[in-house]
C-alpha cells in the first residue's frame, strides 16, 4: 500500500515538473514575441520620423518655390532638412560632400585667365553652378539622431542622382521647386535584420513606408512606371 502511494506521489511530481517546464516555455515565447514587437515598433517610429522630414522638405519646396533637400549622414546616423538657393549640382559619387570638396579644390587650383585669386574663385563658383544650402529654421533643421539603443539606423539609400546605393558618408534626397521629388528608396534597419523601406514617389512627393525591403530599388530609382530610364 505504501509502495503504491509512493509511486503515485512520484508520478504527480513528474507531471508537475512537465507543467512547470511548459509554462516556462510559454512565458519565454511570449516575452520574445513581446520584445520583437517592441523592437519593430521602435524601428517603425524611427522610419516615421525620417518620413516626416522627407514630407516636410517636399511641402516646403512646393510652397516656397525653393530647392530643399534632406541630408542623411549614414556614419553619424543623423538627418536634417536644408533649403538651397541658386543652382545645385547633383553629385554622382556616393560621398557627395567629399566629391564637392575635391571639385572645388580642383577648380580653385586651375590657372585663371585673369591671373588673380579673386577671378579664380569667381570662375570656380560659376562653373560649379554652386548653390548655397543651409539648415531650415526650427526642429526640422536641427540634426535629428536615430535611436542607438537598438542599433536602429539608415542602412542603405538608393537615390536617382547616385550611380550606386550609399551605405556610408553623407547623401541627400532632393525636392524641387516645381513640386516633384527625386526618386529614392531608404532602408531603415535594426540589429535583428528587421527593415522598413521609405519610398519617395517623384510626382506626388508621397513617402510610402513599407515594412520590408522594397523590391528592385535600383530599378525604381532609375526607371519610370513604363520601364523607361529616367535621368536625374
Amino acid at each position: 500500500m505504501r509502495q503504491e502511494r509512493h509511486i503515485g506521489e512520484r508520478g504527480m511530481t513528474l507531471i508537475e515538473i512537465m507543467v512547470v517546464l511548459a509554462i516556462i516555455a510559454l512565458l519565454g515565447f511570449a516575452v520574445s514575441m513581446g520584445v520583437g514587437k517592441v523592437r519593430k515598433t521602435e524601428l517603425r517610429s524611427a522610419a516615421g520620423r525620417l518620413a516626416t522630414a522627407l514630407r516636410s522638405a517636399f511641402d516646403r519646396a512646393s510652397t516656397t518655390g525653393a530647392h530643399h533637400r534632406v541630408v542623411i549622414d549614414l556614419d553619424e546616423q543623423v538627418f536634417r532638412v536644408e533649403r538651397c538657393e541658386g543652382k545645385v549640382r547633383l553629385r554622382r559619387s556616393i560621398n557627395e560632400e567629399k566629391e564637392e570638396e575635391q571639385n572645388e579644390q580642383a577648380e580653385l587650383a586651375a590657372p585663371s585667365p585673369e591671373g588673380t585669386v579673386e577671378a579664380a574663385v569667381a570662375a570656380a563658383s560659376q562653373s560649379l553652378g554652386h548653390g548655397s544650402c543651409a539648415s531650415v529654421k526650427g526642429d526640422m533643421g536641427k540634426p535629428r539622431q536615430l535611436p542607438k539603443k537598438r542599433s536602429i539606423g539608415v542602412s542603405k539609400v538608393y537615390v536617382a542622382h547616385l550611380e550606386e546605393p550609399a551605405e556610408e558618408g553623407k547623401v541627400s534626397v532632393n525636392f524641387f521647386p516645381l513640386g516633384h521629388a527625386e526618386r529614392a528608396v531608404i532602408e531603415v534597419a535594426d540589429d535583428d535584420d528587421n527593415v522598413f523601406s521609405l519610398v519617395v514617389h517623384p510626382l506626388s512627393g508621397r513617402v510610402q513606408i513599407v515594412p520590408d525591403k522594397w523590391q528592385h530599388p535600383e530599378e525604381f530609382v532609375t526607371h519610370d512606371a513604363e520601364g523607361n530610364e529616367v535621368k536625374p
